[in-house]
């Protein structure tokens, strides 16, 4: 998928440094409904919102705290546990190359906008990253977070043997990393838009967790635009209705382009929201004890009768005749 294609964030990724600034007294619950982000849910560590929401959020909270950079505070903070679903995994595996290797694995389930990948090289291994979507100011923090991110990440997973032998960063990034580069001696170089943080080949033999692991991996999906447009609506509040006029507003594309590039791969958008009010309205059903009211107005319907209505066209069966089927 090329640049302009829309982007997501898991809320994993971003929690533990929204979990920081609501630590430090920020309003976030204030600043989200000012911002495109007020649209979704941003508690629910595992879901999904729109990269550039996201980062227009952050350079908001930012902006509005009068904050240039991250300090010190800010990473001290950070757990990889914090991580949602991601994090349990990864601390549970049995050593160093095993959770390395399924975070590079697993980075697209997280962000799609960022790639990563393990270059080993002799005695020095380098975990290498990119960010390919738009570059704004919101993206800047958010890329300031990520290399945050993975310092904590690897000092995690290497232990006692983490040992930086080099860090690249783009030479743009200088002015707001320089503050939180790590004390030591190593190799500093800058690039053109990548980052890379280097160790010791050894060290990725290094135990971590090895015991029994209780969290399932998390399961990885076909990256399309198919698919990021049903995250998204699956990340919207309740009460919130997915549309075309709505998300394409909030992704910044025409109501044209999206119909164009779900056509591409075979879809449309009223087969997706279809998918995602049957998926969500069977689930209620099935698992909570809310009236068929409660239900509709959880989805988006104005009147009851109109859900209804839609339920017994997808199924066959009202609502309630579902219920007592079950």
């Amino acid at each position: 998928m090329s640049d302009s294609a829309i982007h997501i964030n898991q809320i994993s990724y971003i929690h533990p440094l929204l979990s920081t600034l609501r630590y430090f007294g920020v309003n976030l619950e204030k600043l989200k409904n000012k911002s495109l982000l007020k649209h979704f849910n941003i508690e629910d560590v595992n879901s999904y919102v729109p990269a550039i929401a996201l980062e227009g959020f952050l350079n908001n909270v930012f902006h509005t705290q009068g904050l240039d950079y991250m300090d010190n505070s800010f990473s001290n903070q950070f757990k990889l546990q914090d991580m949602g679903e991601f994090g349990e995994y990864l601390v549970q595996l049995p050593n160093s190359l095993a959770a390395l290797d399924e975070s590079i694995k697993l980075e697209p389930l997280i962000m799609s906008n960022c790639r990563t990948k393990l270059i080993i090289k002799g005695k020095e291994s380098l975990y290498h990253w990119k960010f390919h979507n738009r570059k704004t100011r919101g993206r800047t923090i958010s890329e300031e977070f990520c290399f945050l991110m993975v310092l904590v990440g690897l000092q995690y997973v290497l232990g006692k043997n983490f040992l930086i032998k080099t860090i690249a960063i783009p030479h743009y990034m200088y002015p707001v990393l320089k503050h939180n580069l790590p004390d030591g001696e190593y190799d500093f170089q800058f690039t053109q838009d990548t980052y890379s943080v280097g160790f010791p080949t050894l060290s990725i033999t290094s135990k971590i967790g090895g015991g029994e692991i209780l969290k399932d991996r998390p399961e990885l999906f076909s990256d399309s635009y198919r698919i990021r447009l049903s995250f998204l609506m699956n990340g919207l509040e309740e009460g919130i209705m997915p549309s075309e006029k709505l998300l394409s507003e909030i992704l910044g594309v025409s109501e044209r382009s999206l119909r164009r590039k779900l056509v591409a791969e075979g879809a449309s958008f009223r087969e997706l929201s279809r998918e995602h009010l049957l998926t969500s309205s069977i689930e209620q059903l099935e698992t909570t004890e809310r009236g068929i009211d409660e239900i509709s107005e959880s989805l988006g319907y104005e009147h009851v009768t109109n859900f209804i209505r839609a339920f017994k066209s997808w199924t066959g069966q009202t609502p309630l005749q579902y219920r007592f089927s079950i």
